[in-house]
This record gives structure tokens, sequence and C-alpha cells, in this order.
């Protein structure tokens, strides 16, 4: 993937760098998706068998940010839906007792920042774990788009709906499972997605913190990290620095059962 860097205006995040693809100043009409390898996994691109990324064309954009920093802080204004080209981020949510919950991890081709639809400003703040490449969808255009197309519309009602889906399913694992059973099914929800990307389920890179998968599972660190350590000693997992591997999916899947 090329890219050239353009100038970061005054009134944007210092931390953000807007660019745009190769050659692009010389073919105003190429469009960031002809140089992306996303394909068939960026839900996005997929929207109306294309129709969405096809009508916007050069209207969407990419922004690179890095590691640590915001894409979008709860009370922003919604203005974009977000989908990352590369590195993975946190949907991060502080209650009235200040306590951090994560809704969720988006990794490549995923679509973040629909919080925002309902009234218009993000409730969450998005957090990027590594440096990213993201791909911004102007969403009063997208929206427009929809209107017209059906197809498109259809698409972003499906996606809202697995947001919703996706929200209620890490509901009923909270509430019902016991702290093996979370991060096994962490790990496997997780590895599955990868595995849609890469043909290999069963190694994947794991850059979130332990705190952070506490924080998303409402386990305290300790208690993911002996989890981390039971699968270890059981031969259920092993990892290498920010890639983990899983060695025995039949038994991480009964982990915690009895």
């Amino acid at each position: 993937m090329r890219t050239v860097e353009n100038s970061v205006s005054r009134t944007r995040a210092r931390n953000i760098t807007w660019l745009r693809a190769a050659g692009s100043a010389s073919h105003p009409s190429s469009s960031p998706c002809s140089q992306c390898d996303a394909g068939s996994m960026c839900q996005i691109a997929a929207l109306g068998a294309g129709g969405l990324v096809s009508a916007l064309d050069t209207q969407i954009g990419v922004r690179a940010v890095q590691a640590g920093e915001s894409i979008y802080r709860a009370g922003d204004a919604l203005r974009n839906l977000f989908t990352p080209r590369c590195g993975m981020c946190k949907s991060v949510r502080i209650d009235r007792e200040g306590r951090q919950q994560i809704t969720g991890f988006k990794i490549r081709g995923e679509c973040f920042g629909t919080d925002g639809i309902a009234t218009g400003r993000h409730e969450s703040e998005a957090v990027a774990l590594l440096d990213m490449q993201v791909c911004t969808l102007p969403f009063l255009r997208a929206e427009a788009v929809a209107d017209a197309l059906p197809e498109v519309h259809r698409g972003m009602k499906r996606l809202l709906s697995k947001e919703t889906s996706d929200r209620e399913n890490l509901l009923m694992l909270v509430a019902n499972r016991n702290a093996e059973q979370r991060v096994a099914a962490f790990l496997l929800d997780l590895g599955a997605r990868f595995g849609e990307r890469t043909a290999n389920s069963s190694l994947f890179p794991l850059c979130i913190s332990r705190e952070d998968i506490g924080a998303h599972l409402g386990l305290t660190l300790e208690t993911v990290s002996r989890v981390f350590s039971r699968f270890r000693r059981r031969g259920l997992v092993q990892w290498e620095g920010r890639v983990i591997r899983i060695l025995d999916m039949p038994g991480l899947e009964h982990a915690g059962d009895g």
C-alpha cells in the first residue's frame, strides 16, 4: 500500500496525519479503496455489493493514527464511520463512577463509530492499540447514498444489527460464564475473526493488554493473568511476545466447564 503524506491542518489533532492514495493529485478520481487489500473483509466495501464505495469514491479518506491516540472521543459529533486498514483499536466507555468498560476491539475491515448514529454524538472513545491506518467514511453522505440505493440501505441495517447483537452477546458472556469461559470465548472469537483474514484461526496477534481484556470481560487483571497461566500449563495456548497460538481448540472450547 503506497501513500503520500499530506500536510496536517492546524485545526486537526496533532497525532493525526491525513493520507491519500499515491498519484491521487494527478488522478483525482482515484479512491483509497483501489489501493487497499482488505477486499471482501471490509464491511464498508461490502455494503450494497460495493455500491456505497462506488458512490462516494474519493470522499473516502485515510488517517494515520499513532498507538495510544484517540480516533474520536465520547461527546464528539458524529462525522464519519471508520474501518481499520491495518492495526487494531478498542472502544471505551466510562461509567458515572469512573470505571472503564471496553465494549469491543476492531481489526482490519471491521466498521466502527456507529455508536454515534442514535444521538449524533459518539458515546464511547476509540483508541488505537497499534499504529493504524483508518479509512473514514463521511456519514451524512453515506446516509444519503443509502436513501437512494436500497441494497446499501439494507446493508447498513444489517451492520447496525450486528453491532447490537455483539453487545448483547458480550452482556450474556459476562453475566452467565465463569472467568475461564469468558477468556476462552474471547480468544476463540478473536482467533475466528483473524482466521477469516489469514485462514488460520489458531495463530494471531494479541496486542491487547491483560488489563484491557479484563475491562472487556468484567474481570480483574490478576484474574486474567491467572487464567492465562492455567491455559498455558494445560497446553491449551502458548504465546511469544504479541503472538498467541491456540494448541488445543476443543480443549479451549470446553475450558471452565464442569
